[in-house]
């Protein structure tokens, strides 16, 4: 591929790793945060429950005492054990330090003003908790009743790092579980995005092959997953380009052969009346009555042209239902002069309860070309028939002639515009190969099919099939 090729695959193998990544820094911060958080929560609910029942426990020792003050405070703290604590304030009413197991001043002024104390003097329990610098600082406090009156307050203070360093180690490994992850993510997503851009790469290579017209062009199919199924469906797409395009060269090639063949006789009469001088008015007529012929045989091609190309360009009209009979009984019609001219009887045997989802004109065309053609290869004498019946939920109409057939070989082909099966015998009958394709595109439109049943030497039957319409 041309740099300027690689240029836009080197932006979307950039972006699409951007977007790898992006999505994986989320998810890593999550798996960094949530679970410390989580577990802060959880320690910092046991810090509560136990810290405060500490305190009440303390409380309930204080509240037996007459009056609150130093003595009693120190009477009572000797009767507990003291030992886990980390720091203990015992306060009055007043917020006055009456125990401090953190200091030996005793100063009878001392006072902690301090905001949870006066919430707790007012009677509620409290309680803080916050994780810094490795450590779990909490402290709680709880109102001291003496006979039902708030009479001061317990201060519990802890450090924990115990538990800190347990939730450091925690981040620690989801720290290094996530740099591991993200180097992981990094390689992978590097290997991923490089052969995905490779393999879109060669995918857009295709579709450019494609476009500038190498029908046909296929790209290597690797793997099971959605771009293979692609790559197949853009090899599909190319044979399918390759096959529309012959098709149509050899449409081309096949509509400029039938063309040149009737333009060459008329130039050759036209010019052998010009150049003959002494040409008799006898073979003048004959000439110009041979020019006519070509003329009309032209006319019908470009009508036939004309009609294979609305049924290829044009989508479905509208549907509607149609009896058949009527159809084939005009197309019979309109046939049985041309049947007399060669002793043929056209015998129809018509079913007139057989109605199809259609288009009167299409069915028409159908019926009346296939008429025609068995008209046109059948020996003088012989009949022409012509059927139709309700078989299930189809309708089906079956045109037999007594002709040649058509050799097995032939049978697959026969369809595909301008082929004829005796070519020198179709010419001199008038036909170019087009009436059959017509049909075939017709009964595709009306989402029939049609078979033939033919061998050489016992006659031709041509089988249509449509879905009857209730």
């Amino acid at each position: 591929m041309t740099d300027s090729r690689r240029q836009p695959w080197a932006f979307y193998q950039l972006k699409i790793a951007l977007i790898y990544m992006a999505i994986i820094l989320v998810m890593l911060a999550l798996l960094n945060t949530y679970p410390v958080l989580v577990s802060q929560d959880i320690v910092f609910e046991n810090k509560k429950q136990e810290l405060v029942n500490r305190a009440n426990g303390i409380s309930s020792a204080l509240s037996g005492v007459d009056t609150l003050d130093g003595t009693a405070v120190a009477w009572a703290m000797k009767s507990l054990d003291l030992s886990t604590e980390n720091r203990i304030v015992i306060t009055d009413g007043g917020a006055r330090v009456l125990y401090d197991n953190s200091t030996a001043d005793t100063n009878v002024d001392k006072r902690l003003l301090l905001g949870e104390v006066v919430e707790a003097l007012g009677g509620k329990d409290v309680f803080y908790s916050r994780y810094r610098d490795g450590q779990f600082r909490s402290y709680a406090v709880v109102p001291v009743l003496v006979r039902g009156q708030v009479a001061g307050t317990v201060y519990l203070y802890e450090a924990d790092s115990r538990q800190g360093d347990l939730l450091s180690s925690l981040q620690f490994n989801l720290l290094s579980v996530s740099l591991l992850i993200l180097v992981v993510v990094l390689l992978v997503s590097a290997a991923v995005t490089t052969l995905l851009a490779r393999r879109l790469g060669r995918l857009l290579h295709s579709v450019q092959k494609v476009h500038q017209g190498e029908y046909g062009h296929h790209t290597k199919v690797k793997g099971n997953d959605e771009l293979t199924q692609l790559e197949m469906s853009l090899n599909e797409l190319s044979d399918r380009l390759l096959q529309t395009e012959s098709s149509r060269r050899q449409f081309v090639a096949d509509a400029s052969h039938e063309l040149r063949t009737p333009l060459a006789s008329m130039r050759l009469m036209a010019d052998s009346i010009l150049e003959n001088e002494g040409i008799s008015v006898e073979t003048s007529r004959e000439f110009v009555d041979d020019i006519r012929n070509e003329t009309a045989r032209l006319s019908r091609m470009a009508d036939k042209l004309l009609t294979l190309t609305k049924l290829d360009a044009q989508p479905v009209s509208q549907l509607e239902p149609v009896r058949l009979a009527d159809a084939a009984l005009r197309a019979v019609r309109m046939l049985t002069p041309l049947a007399k001219v060669k002793d043929i009887a056209i015998c129809a045997e018509l079913d007139e309860h057989c109605t199809v989802s259609a288009d009167s004109d299409g069915c028409y065309q159908i019926i009346f070309n296939l008429v025609e053609n068995a008209i046109k290869y059948s020996p003088a004498g012989q009949p022409v028939l012509v059927t139709l019946n309700r078989d299930g939920d189809s309708v089906v109409l079956r045109v037999r002639d007594q002709g040649n057939g058509i050799p097995v070989e032939e049978q697959q082909r026969i369809f595909d515009r301008f082929y004829r099966v005796d070519k020198m015998r179709a010419r001199e009958a008038g036909g170019a190969g087009l009436g059959l394709a017509i049909v075939g595109a017709a009964v595709q439109q009306f989402n029939g099919h049609i078979d033939v049943e033919s061998a050489p030497g016992a006659g031709c039957c041509f089988i249509v099939t449509f879905p009857a319409a209730e």
